[in-house]
């Protein structure tokens, strides 16, 4: 366990893998705003190319590619707080260098710190459906093939340094600018359902898994294992389905469908969707609509299915109802979302009790996440809570509305305030919407804490003696007329939450000091105090 946690957090294994010596890439973890925008600051990377993604989850779950510090920002607030593919909160993100080249699978076995190489594969990653690196397929690769050694003996070294000496491991690593660069390794079999086990045998006549029992139960079988794939039986590929259509699954094509069984490459398939089950456009491992296993001794001959069902895939192979019923989708209670501005601390919280009742949960931001860098513990310990959608920050109301109205299978039915940084848009959007609101017509008074009081006073009712100071003269004004005594007056900024430079003075310097040291300072909430109270 010495080196477990290098093996499971891929910030921890980067890092371990460049104290080795070798290249990794350059990275950032983060959980704040702030942090992000003083790396990339300093970074300053050309061409902006930059990779943010979860630091725990699997595939290509939300690894987003961003173009500019805008489409950084945007990714952050959607991965943050959010629950990855894996069920796990993403409680921090990975900011990372863009490795452009050819990514590959390394699937190894070890024992006793001997590493043998079970397969190697190449991934066909493309840009599709919004979403950038979504696996279309795999096929192997031989060691003969070009850079095919060299990733083979760098995996080699991660795995080491990572401390793996036993047991099965599965890599992904980049051919980039002329080296390879690990993307990340799992200390266990390839996954994908093991549907590349039964095409890895005929391909080369033996596959991981066997190959991982043999190096816990069987020494001499291991050892007669090849160090690596060097004698191709077949030639083998996964085709991993896309969908591009968001509907209910009726069911496969079945004219298409047994062309494409009777095809001499195609060695089985599973379909991930049954009849009636909900389809969306795939965006990564968890989105694919299925898998094809191809094999053949003629290369040609497996890549002739291979792009054939890439073109059936895009209209014809499966049959899908786009139909939507308006009048469900506005009775529908599972439909119907609830938008918690700031949901930090207890609106976290709040968001989890709504998605418990059946609401799908919206996370907006009143302000640039920079802004809001002290009130991001967007996840309390142990809450598991996931966002069906992201609205990032933008100063324009219309904007705002527009993009909630414009979701898609989505009611907006409320907005709340998740902390107070959040109250003002909160009023402003429930307002706007016909929501359940409080209006807009006393905001100021439920945010501006001098406000607060002179309205408490009007109503009549007892409230604290004070003035709203912007200069020293305010100060001296308010006190030379009220003459405390005994001396004790409290001194706070006017925006902020909690006991937040909330200071008892005991004397006239007391007062002074502490109204210069509030004066200009930017407080808990991550607002600028512009006056004192």
């Amino acid at each position: 366990t010495a080196q477990s946690d290098a093996r499971r957090n891929k910030y921890v294994m980067g890092e371990t893998v460049r104290a080795a010596g070798l290249r990794a890439v350059k990275q950032l973890k983060a959980t704040v705003w702030a942090d992000i925008e003083n790396f990339l600051t300093e970074w300053n990377p050309s061409p902006y190319k930059v990779i943010v993604k979860p630091v725990d989850s699997a595939g290509s779950d939300d690894v987003t590619l961003c173009l500019s510090l805008k489409d950084v920002q945007k990714a952050f607030g959607n991965i943050i707080g959010k629950v990855n593919g894996l069920g796990l909160v993403n409680k921090a993100v990975l900011v990372q260098e863009y490795l452009e080249g050819q990514e590959y699978i390394i699937d190894m076995v070890s024992r006793d710190g001997v590493h043998k190489t079970a397969a190697v594969w190449a991934y066909d990653r493309r840009a599709v459906n919004g979403a950038g690196f979504v696996c279309f397929g795999q096929r192997m690769c031989m060691i003969d093939d070009p850079h095919i050694r060299e990733l083979i003996e760098y995996q080699k070294k991660v795995i080491t340094a990572l401390g793996i000496r036993n047991g099965p491991t599965h890599g992904e690593v980049k051919w980039f600018q002329g080296e390879p660069v690990l993307v990340e390794v799992g200390a266990r079999c390839q996954g994908a359902d093991g549907l590349w086990v039964k095409i890895t045998t005929e391909a080369l006549g033996y596959n991981q898994v066997q190959c991982t029992v043999d190096s816990y139960l069987y020494p001499e079988r291991f050892e007669a294992m090849p160090e690596a794939p060097s004698k191709r039986l077949a030639h083998v590929s996964l085709k991993w389905l896309v969908s591009y259509t968001t509907g209910t699954f009726t069911g496969m094509d079945e004219a298409i469908w047994q062309s494409v069984k009777d095809d001499p490459s195609y060695r089985g398939s599973q379909i991930f969707f049954q009849p009636g089950s909900k389809v969306v456009p795939t965006q990564n491992c968890f989105t694919w609509a299925g898998c094809v296993l191809l094999a053949h001794e003629s290369e040609d001959a497996m890549n002739a299915l291979y792009y054939s069902l890439e073109e059936y895939e895009k209209s014809a192979l499966y049959h899908i109802d786009t139909h939507i019923d308006p009048h469900a989708l506005a009775d529908s209670e599972t439909r119907e979302a609830v938008v918690i501005i700031d949901p930090f601390s207890t609106g976290a919280l709040l968001a989890a009790d709504f998605a418990k009742a059946g609401y799908r949960i919206v996370a907006m931001y009143s302000a640039n996440l920079e802004t809001l860098v002290n009130v991001q513990s967007l996840v309390p310990q142990g809450l598991s809570l996931s966002f069906d959608a992201v609205i990032p920050y933008h100063d324009n109301l219309m904007v705002l509305q527009a993009r909630l109205l414009g979701l898609e299978n989505l009611k907006v039915v409320a907005v709340l305030a998740g902390a107070e940084t959040g109250v003002e848009l909160a009023d402003q959007l429930s307002e706007k919407m016909k929501l359940r609101t409080n209006g807009t017509a006393h905001g100021d008074a439920r945010r501006n804490k001098y406000v607060m009081g002179e309205t408490v006073r009007a109503a009549g009712l007892r409230a604290m003696k004070q003035v709203k100071a912007t200069a020293v003269e305010h100060v001296e004004a308010f006190l030379a007329e009220w003459s405390p005594s005994p001396y004790k007056v409290i001194v706070k900024p006017m925006d902020s939450a909690g006991s937040d430079d909330v200071t008892l003075c005991s004397s006239r310097e007391e007062v002074f000091a502490a109204f210069h040291y509030i004066l200009g300072k930017v407080n808990g909430l991550g607002l600028v105090n512009k006056a004192v109270l």
